[in-house]
């Protein structure tokens, strides 16, 4: 299991992505940009564990936007190292 996967765990409780979010998998990109948003701002930033929790929300936002690497989470539950070390979904914010 991927670092960022066991953060996931540690932060959330799981590392079922599509819970984290509150949607399915078939979930389109409107609605994931939606769900990333609603969590985002449940998370203060004004601590250390929200800015955590707020971080792996960008990295699961930015895995489940893309559509290989969605695909590889999906047959895997894998993340891939690049896709969580690059994440947009800071702009998208």
């Amino acid at each position: 299991m991927s670092s960022t996967l066991e953060q996931i765990r540690v932060h959330f409780g799981h590392t079922d992505l599509y819970k984290i979010l509150h949607v399915k998998q078939s979930a389109t990109e409107s609605e994931l940009k939606t769900a990333y948003r609603k969590q985002a701002l449940k998370h203060n930033l004004d601590n250390a564990d929200a800015t955590e929790k707020f971080q792996l929300l960008c990295t699961i936002h930015a895995v489940l936007s893309n559509a290989d690497s969605r695909a590889l989470y999906n047959e895997t539950g894998e993340i891939d190292a690049d896709t969580s070390a690059d994440t947009k979904s800071f702009n998208d914010w």
